[in-house]
């Protein structure tokens, strides 16, 4: 919770507290504020600001607890930092109402369970308790006053969560020892008792998926309790199915893929076997029946670097014995109670608080003791019905005070949710009024948007058409020019006579000089030779245009001087060949 709320929710606080107003929250801590919550209802009510809704909620909370779960008043006195807790912290969360499963609310269930068997006692443990429990809930308040968000005060909410599992843990002890002494058959309550604890240890602050958690409590638990029964805890058996707790939690939890892969080969292969010899040897559920295939498919997932389903921040394991407490209470109100329920049990004209420290099915009584674990009594189950009948014994129910409050909730904050709704409407309207104008926006961008890509495709299509009227223009250009070219080489090449001096280009530098030895008239084809009257080449037409105007055919002399002169030279070259080949 922000600061500034905090303030806010202390300035009312200090406000109410006009004779002696405190000067931090510390003070106001120590005056006790939540000491007669339904004064504070009364001065709240009905709430008109946030603040005083907050506080009116938490004080009606407190005023719940108080009246309906007869709890001792040094255990009241203790839980009064929680309720500032709650107000900081939690009330303005909807999870928080609806969701059992919420932190701090499932803190006050435990709380409620805890406090219900308290009694205080010349016992040091039942007097140094009550002292613990408010230091804790005072630094757990200080820190939700001061705005920690929840990873600040998970540490503080697991710190409480220990001390009140240590407290259930030492009277389990302390009820170990009763039965022990009330009968030697103990064998099966130590496998309960230390078949909880291994698996509770194991699974304690990990992230471990629902569907391990529920074979470790359903199915791993009574093949533990039947090893324990057959071998003892000092059998390697049995320790090798408290290492495979942990094998199970550490592969479910925290190994990382490298370690999976490489247990494949080593530890996975043995640990499936004993899951599947622990299923065969136990009655179990379908689901338990199927757990190692989902196992093995969740250490797939895991080693495929896949995220996997673990329990959220905060959700802590309900004890077993407390879930089987809890039905047992919710399906046989008024029959004789179970293990772990509380009572009042009339000696005198005094009321005691005593817990059940057995089950009816561990012998044939009720055995019955105080908070810090001392026998009080122990009935058969007709004396404790007859107790019951008489109303000399009454069971605590396990009441919920935040579902029992919620009926309240409009009637409490009429006020306020009458302002909030209203709140919620100018809300709403400005949103559709938002939401119009941004679709209105969107619209206008998209036909700008529009409009801009036909302008710039006419532009284009105009720059296209233009560039191709140009470059029809240059090519009908260059082909009349070319056609002039053609013309005049044409014309040059029809005055060449025989004999004709010429030059025919031989390299990019140099030209070779010929003479036109013959035109032959059927297929106008022109050969040239040196001066010694070797062939030099031979064109058509056609080619000789296309020397003349690539500049490769020169025209030196056109022939009509050099006619003779050239005969003179041909017959001279035939007479010489001739005398060689005579000689």
């Amino acid at each position: 919770m922000p600061i500034a709320a905090s303030d806010a929710l202390f300035d009312r606080l200090a406000a109410l507290n006009r004779e002696f107003p405190p000067a931090n929250w510390r003070e106001l801590l120590a005056a006790e504020v939540f000491a007669e919550p339904a004064a504070l209802v009364r001065a709240l009510h009905p709430a008109k600001t946030r603040s005083d809704a907050v506080l009116l909620l938490a004080a009606a909370l407190a005023v719940q607890v108080g009246d309906s779960d007869e709890l001792d008043a040094t255990y009241l006195q203790a839980m009064r930092p929680f309720w500032f807790t709650v107000a900081t912290a939690s009330l303005t969360d909807w999870q928080f109402w609806h969701s059992p499963r919420q932190p701090l609310r499932r803190l006050l269930h435990q709380l409620l369970l805890t406090g219900r068997s308290y009694s205080l006692s010349a016992h040091p443990a039942s007097a140094q308790f009550p002292q613990r429990l408010h230091s804790r809930l005072n630094n757990l308040a200080e820190q939700a006053i001061a705005g920690a968000g929840p990873d600040n005060l998970l540490p503080l909410l697991k710190s409480l969560y220990a001390l009140l599992r240590n407290v259930h843990d030492q009277q389990r002890h302390s009820d170990h020892r009763l039965l022990e002494q009330e009968d030697q058959s103990r064998r099966t309550l130590h496998a309960q008792a230390d078949t909880s604890r291994a698996i509770r240890q194991a699974v304690w602050g990990q992230p471990v998926p629902a569907s391990v958690v529920n074979f470790l409590d359903e199915t791993w638990r009574k093949y533990l309790q039947l090893l324990h029964l057959k071998v003892g805890m000092q059998h390697p058996l049995w320790q090798q199915a408290i290492a495979d707790i942990q094998a199970m939690v550490r592969f479910a939890s925290e190994a990382s893929p490298d370690e999976l892969g490489k247990a494949v080969k080593t530890e996975l292969p043995g640990l499936m076997r004993r899951i599947r010899e622990a299923v065969a040897q136990t009655r179990t559920s379908e689901q338990g029946q199927r757990f190692p295939e989902t196992f093995a498919a969740l250490l797939a997932a895991r080693a495929r670097n896949l995220p996997d389903a673990g329990l959220p921040l905060g959700e802590l394991l309900d004890e077993p014995d407390d879930v089987a407490a809890a039905s047992s209470a919710a399906s046989n109100r008024g029959a004789v109670p179970d293990r772990g329920e509380s009572l009042l049990l009339k000696r005198g004209n005094d009321w005691l608080r005593v817990r059940v420290a057995n089950h009816l099915d561990e012998g044939n009584y009720v055995l019955l003791a105080d908070f810090a674990g001392s026998r009080v009594a122990a009935f058969s189950p007709n004396e404790l019905h007859a107790l019951m009948q008489e109303d000399k014994a009454r069971v605590l129910p396990d009441r919920d005070p935040v579902q029992a409050l919620l009926p309240q909730l409009p009637h409490l904050l009429k006020a306020l949710l009458s302002s909030a709704s209203d709140t919620q409407a100018r809300q709403r309207e400005q949103a559709e009024q938002q939401q119009q104008a941004a679709a209105e926006q969107a619209m206008r961008q998209r036909e700008a948007v529009r409009a801009a890509e036909f302008a710039k495709r006419q532009q284009a299509e105009a720059a296209e058409r233009a560039e191709r009227i140009a470059e029809e223009r240059r090519q009908a250009e260059q082909a009349a020019l070319l056609a002039t070219q053609q013309e005049k080489a044409r014309a040059l090449i029809a005055t060449l006579r025989s004999g004709a001096l010429v030059e025919l280009r031989r390299d990019q530098e140099h030209f070779r000089a010929c003479y036109l030895a013959m035109i032959r008239a059927s297929d106008q084809h022109y050969l040239f030779v040196d001066r010694q009257g070797q062939k030099v080449a031979e064109h058509d037409i056609d080619a000789l245009i296309q020397l003349v105007l690539v500049d490769g055919f020169r025209v030196v002399e056109s022939g009509s001087a050099l006619d003779n002169t050239l005969q003179n030279l041909v017959s001279e070259r035939r007479q010489f060949l001739s005398d060689e080949d005579g000689s």
